[in-house]
């Protein structure tokens, strides 16, 4: 009986750490907004010559799109890897009135992101998870039509303002961002929706702008 007993007590002394070390993974997607609007504007006689104009609309909180894998087995924080795809269509008007050209141009403009973040729990309920947490990106973006784009462009004896000009002309740098989540993973069942709010601190993507915020929420599977 005292073998049984002590059997049973060695084999829960061995099961509990093991339990606790296994991995708590999770793959999902989410949809998002960024927050920012870029100004439209009036840029008049390009090339110092009347007549020669570029007209830009607003451009506002482009909607995207990502994915992510989290890890939440090492004690206090979890980790988080992702990516994202952001776009925005908008319209602008190249005018020559020389050679009588004014057509308006439906263009589109999007920027990538990876990112590592690092983040600690602050509230833990049985199902739900609030946390704060920060880390890196890399971003990379198509630019905006404006005064110094076209006269680039031009100045470069492009003759069709297409994709590959905007890519031949696309940013990209590193930056830092913080964030504050919510996790919500309902008992016994290997799924998790996540709602979260980033700002992001990275320059020359946004034109005008050195931060941007993102609300973003999504659902994955998770162990």
């Amino acid at each position: 009986m005292k073998k049984a007993v002590l059997a049973i007590g060695l084999a829960a002394a061995l099961l509990v750490p093991t339990q606790r070390a296994q991995a708590i993974i999770g793959l999902g997607l989410h949809a998002g907004q960024d927050r920012y609007t870029v100004p439209g504007n009036v840029y008049s006689n390009l090339f110092g010559i009347p007549g020669i104009s570029l007209e830009r609309e607003d451009f506002e909180s482009p909607m995207g799109i990502g994915g992510y894998l989290l890890i939440d087995f090492i004690p206090i924080i979890d980790l988080e890897l992702g990516f994202d795809f952001y776009f925005r269509r908008y319209n602008f008007t190249y005018t020559n009135s020389i050679t009588g050209d004014s057509e308006p141009q439906d263009f589109a403009w999007g920027r990538a992101a990876g990112y590592f973040s690092i983040q600690k729990p602050i509230i833990k309920l049985p199902m739900l998870k609030l946390y704060v947490g920060g880390g890196l990106n890399f971003n990379a973006s198509l630019p905006i039509v404006d005064r110094d784009f076209i006269v680039e462009f031009l100045e470069n004896e492009n003759t069709t303002l297409d994709l590959d000009a905007l890519l031949d002309a696309s940013a990209s740098n590193q930056g830092l961002h913080i964030e504050v989540g919510l996790r919500f993973k309902p008992l016994f069942i290997p799924f998790a929706i996540n709602v979260k709010f980033r700002r992001t601190f990275v320059e020359g993507i946004i034109p005008g702008e050195d931060a941007f915020s993102t609300i973003s929420a999504g659902i994955g599977f998770q162990i």
